[in-house]
């Protein structure tokens, strides 16, 4: 059974929904959904999937009414073994009160930018480092969310298991690049396509994308800046782009069902994002055929995606001027921009394929049960 807060767009649902996919094959495996908050856009396409997805409706984290609710459903439900993906403090503690085997999977909600622990509220940080010890075993999407962990929670070093988040290869293979008739005004046949794909939010650090689309805008006539998704930023960027002389050519497509598609019509994905621990959109653009420069800080993980030059560009340094070099670079030499995406695509098959991801937690699920079939 996996425990999950919404599926609204966002990697963890996107993730969790392929895991979905994957596991829905499995011959072992049975997979059921205990959904506490908010359906969300993917939600159709899990149902699409025939797994089955009990909805609580909790008003909130600090709905404990809701919360029992789920405990007693989770319970009633019976399951081999419990995965929860970062949705409550509390779910640990009552899930091995009722004597429910249990994994905690981190997608990076532990630890926020700089170190903080859950924003520096001192009560969630009591509650982060004494309730999250409940569980059997710990996956950690990347090895800096390892290292997280591991310095957040005393006594679970020996219990995390890095798993890297892993992309639906055969479906990205499958979509065809968006048409061309479709693409929004501004967007021509003979356009330069440098975009992102993310939530409009803090983290994701929109403005120095487009504090660099600014700088490339100096090179290129007919350059766009196609940006796939939505969020609480979305009217102070669009403000930020009108002042820097890019409301015509900065492209806010807000959500899109179709992103794999207007990916595949990018020449360049730039990630910016300024808190990353992992950067599952950037294996997506990977595997989209699309070469990749993506700006890394200390909190990020995208170093452990991207060698500098191989697979992609990845720059500790966030000038807007030196990363337009290396966007540049890759826009005016074909036959490097063709080796990084041969290398990139071979990369996601060999570390970062959800298959493979799919089957290193099903093993995982063999070790904490002990049997070869689940309920899961």
């Amino acid at each position: 059974m996996h425990i999950v807060g919404d599926f609204g767009q966002g990697g963890i649902q996107t993730y969790v929904r392929d895991l979905l996919a994957q596991h829905s094959r499995h011959p072992d495996i049975e997979s059921i959904v205990l959904l506490l908050y908010s359906k969300g856009a993917l939600f159709e396409s899990v149902t699409d999937l025939g797994v089955n997805i009990y909805f609580i409706g909790m008003k909130g984290a600090g709905d404990l009414f809701g919360l029992t609710r789920a405990i007693k459903k989770a319970m009633g439900l019976k399951p081999d073994i419990t995965h929860v993906h970062a949705v409550h403090p509390l779910i640990g503690p009552l899930l091995r009160i009722a004597s429910m085997p249990a994994i905690y999977h981190e997608h990076g909600g532990i630890l926020e930018r700089d170190g903080v622990i859950k924003g520096g509220n001192p009560l969630s940080r009591l509650l982060c480092r004494n309730t999250y010890k409940s569980y059997k075993k710990y996956l950690a999407i990347s090895d800096f969310v390892k290292e997280s962990m591991d310095s957040t929670i005393s006594g679970i070093t020996d219990r995390i298991v890095t798993i890297y988040n892993g992309a639906d290869i055969d479906g990205i293979d499958v979509v065809p690049p968006v048409s061309r008739t479709v693409l929004p005004a501004g967007w021509r046949e003979d356009s330069i396509a440098v975009g992102i794909a993310g939530r409009l939010a803090p983290q994701k650090d929109i403005d120095k994308f487009l504090e660099v689309a600014a700088e490339l805008s100096k090179h290129y006539s007919n350059i766009v800046f196609p940006i796939v998704g939505d969020g609480p930023l979305r009217e102070e960027l669009e403000d930020k782009a009108y002042s820097l002389g890019l409301a015509e050519s900065v492209l806010f497509l807000g959500y899109r069902k179709d992103a794999i598609a207007i990916m595949k019509r990018f020449d360049v994905f730039l990630f910016t994002s300024a808190w990353e621990a992992f950067g599952l959109v950037v294996i997506e653009a990977m595997a989209a055929g699309v070469p990749v420069v993506a700006v890394h800080t200390p909190d990020s993980a995208v170093d452990e995606i991207i060698e500098f030059g191989v697979n992609g560009y990845v720059l500790g340094n966030s000038d807007p001027a030196r990363i337009s070099e290396c966007v540049i670079r890759l826009l005016e030499d074909k036959a490097l921009r063709q080796d990084i995406v041969k290398s990139a695509r071979g990369q996601v098959h060999k570390r970062f394929s959800m298959a493979i991801t799919a089957e290193r937690i099903y093993q995982v699920y063999i070790d904490v049960v002990d049997k070869s079939k689940c309920k899961i």
